[in-house]
């Protein structure tokens, strides 16, 4: 990558704050989830299976991301742990329903996220 380009990564990665990476993070994850959905009606289970791994990279970046700190900690691993296991089967047997479900659980984190008056913490 040239350089100038390395620089403005780096820059936009150090500059923006920690909530719009949590909501950036959630929209590609939904980008992804559309396209394996897209993906099953036109049988291309190969790429199903690409963006179905992606989310599942960012449901695993979002579970190790848990401050375990907050009273709430066991119960969120214990939904991203449900999600990571509905994509498991979706890879292995691909379910349009199945994809609106986690699809429809990222639209309502991306809300939440969007209106957090709050900047998540960094552990």
């Amino acid at each position: 990558m040239p350089r100038g380009i390395e620089a403005y990564h780096q820059s936009t990665i150090h500059t923006t704050g920690l909530k719009d990476i949590v909501v950036q993070v959630h929209e590609r994850a939904l980008l992804h989830l559309k396209e394996a959905q897209q993906n099953i009606e036109e049988g291309k289970l190969n790429e199903l299976r690409e963006h179905i791994t992606y989310v599942q990279d960012v449901v695993t970046f979002l579970r190790g991301s848990i401050d375990p700190e907050f009273a709430i900690s066991n119960e969120l691993a214990l939904i991203y742990q449900g999600y990571l296991a509905t994509l498991a089967q979706i890879f292995i047997q691909p379910d349009v329903e199945e994809i609106a479900t986690i699809q429809k659980a990222f639209e309502n984190w991306l809300a939440f996220w969007k209106s957090a008056p709050i900047q998540p913490t960094v552990r």
